[in-house]
């Protein structure tokens, strides 16, 4: 009788943990079901059970092992093993302190307060989507809008936004 024929050679695409999710994805990208050819394979991670779906969520710093299965055949191709990287370090939660314009200047001052540099964990702040500065505070005009991000360097990951709009500048003494 005929030798069943093979799985063929089993390559993988491996999407990493997120800021904001802690599992990443291994996709089968080789083989594929190929309906028009009546190739047919199912796909394993870590001995489970066979899926249809070549798409498999991974916990981050998890261990995975991909084998794909021919199913007319049963020949398995190679397995494709790794583990799955950690989940990026968040960015915190930020807060700001306002400092509001005076009788004497129209800006006001918006000042990151958390989270800040320290600890060899480094920060860069944003406002209304601009580009990041190491600087924790920013002017901003009276009455105008203000959108502030922080974002860790290490791990690209942004805090929640602080939005708002600066106060008015006071009006001065009538004059005499």
């Amino acid at each position: 009788s005929a030798q069943p024929a093979a799985a063929g050679t089993l390559t993988v695409q491996v999407t990493q943990p997120t800021c904001t999710s802690p599992n990443g994805r291994v996709t089968v990208t080789a083989p594929l079901d190929d309906a028009g050819n009546s190739i047919d394979y199912h796909y394993s991670n870590n001995g489970g059970t066979y899926q249809e779906s070549p798409e498999f969520t991974v916990a981050a710093n998890t261990a995975y092992s991909i084998v794909a299965q021919r199913k007319g055949s049963g020949c398995t191709s190679n397995v494709v093993t790794g583990t799955m990287g950690a989940q990026p370090v968040a960015a915190g939660t930020l807060t700001v302190q306002l400092t509001q314009p005076t009788c004497a200047s129209s800006n006001g001052k918006v000042t990151v307060t958390a989270p800040l540099d320290g600890n060899n964990i480094d920060y860069e702040y944003s406002n209304n989507g601009g580009n990041y500065q190491e600087d924790p505070e920013f002017t901003v005009a009276a009455n105008a809008a203000y959108n502030i991000v922080a974002r860790r360097k290490g791990s690209g990951c942004i805090s929640n936004a602080v939005e708002g709009t600066m106060g008015a500048q006071p009006s001065g003494p009538p004059a005499p």
